[in-house]
């Protein structure tokens, strides 16, 4: 989300919450740690995509001052670091199949030159499967780097070019045993 979305939609959960009233929230990093060269490489592409649209991927791991900005108080935060692919077991798995979902929609935003058209199919495809609420949700906020723009939202790169670097950065999250990072969040509303 863009700042000001995520400021307008903080102080609108703000507004609902009863004095004294907790909120729990849990935002995931948009990018993973512990990478290889090509999955920092395919990542700085993505997250130039991402700022492009205006959106920050590092305000997960910075939501306490905006909480408080917004009239929270007692704000604490737990992080939870989140193994992706197959080297941590099922868990890790799990997350893979996340990965790949943005592998695919950066495809789209990195060799095509835009995402919006595709989004929506793209959401549809990924409920079918397994995962299905836990993709398609990552899918729907993912499509949101689309906007409605369909102008190119990085240097593009050949398909060659692209299948190359995933390919070297699937490898890569095994052997740097790469994780993306969950923050989690609590907060009191004011008596």
């Amino acid at each position: 989300m863009t700042e000001v979305r995520w400021r307008s939609h903080l102080s609108h959960l703000h507004d609902l919450l009863r004095p004294g009233g907790y909120i729990e929230l849990v935002e995931q990093d948009v990018l993973p740690s512990c990478t290889g060269p090509c999955t920092s490489h395919l990542m700085q592409k993505v997250e130039q995509a991402w700022c492009a649209r205006g959106m920050n991927v590092w305000r997960a791991a910075h939501l306490a001052e905006l909480l408080e900005e917004v009239g929270f108080e007692a704000v604490r935060r737990l992080d939870v670091k989140v193994p992706i692919h197959h080297w941590a077991g099922g868990q890790g798995s799990t997350i893979g199949q996340l990965s790949d979902a943005t592998f695919i929609l950066a495809h789209k935003a990195l060799v095509e030159g835009s995402v919006r058209e595709s989004m929506a199919r793209h959401a549809r495809v990924m409920a079918k499967r397994p995962l299905e609420g836990m993709l398609a949700e990552a899918c729907v906020g993912l499509s949101t780097l689309a906007g409605t723009s369909d102008a190119p939202v990085s240097e593009p790169m050949t398909e060659n070019e692209f299948n190359a670097l995933v390919q070297t950065a699937r490898e890569e999250l095994a052997v740097n045993r790469t994780y993306v990072t969950l923050h989690v969040y609590w907060a009191c509303k004011r008596h």
